[in-house]
């Protein structure tokens, strides 16, 4: 399908227009192969969030080091291939750590809402929800 669309692309065509059944199918696998970037990459997510919530990162070495992962999984090729059904729905979380990261006040203090307590109880948050989400596939060590 992803040569169908990029050979419909190339004669200014879509495959929106042509085929709409395709084009959804095609949308709904971009989606998994998405999650599957991000799942293969889970261990150093996982990492550096435990490292957040135990105090071994402050808030904003913890937003470089998590923004670094998620740059290169996000502008990693996606090879074409079957995504692991585990993976699914992965990207949603790491979508909420990033505007975690978005929203981060650096100069807030501890306390204040948006500061370095509130990044971290939210990163907890999101670790556990992952957790109970993927507890029964793999744990998230």
């Amino acid at each position: 399908m992803l040569q169908q669309a990029e050979s419909l692309e190339k004669k200014g065509m879509s495959l929106y227009r042509e085929d709409r059944d395709k084009y959804l199918k095609l949308l709904k696998y971009k989606v998994q192969l998405s999650d599957q970037k991000y799942w293969e990459n889970r261990k150093n997510y996982f990492s550096v969030m435990n490292n957040l919530i135990n105090e071994k990162l402050t808030a904003e070495d913890f937003i470089d080091e998590f923004l670094c992962l998620w740059e290169k999984d996000r502008d990693r090729f996606a090879v074409n291939c079957e995504p692991n059904i585990a993976s699914k729905r992965f990207a949603k979380w790491i979508d909420k750590i990033f505007s975690r990261c978005e929203v981060f006040e650096p100069e807030a203090q501890k306390k204040e809402q948006y500061g370095e307590n509130w990044l971290k109880d939210s990163v907890s948050n999101v670790l556990i929800q992952i957790q109970k989400e993927y507890n029964s596939n793999e744990n998230a060590d």
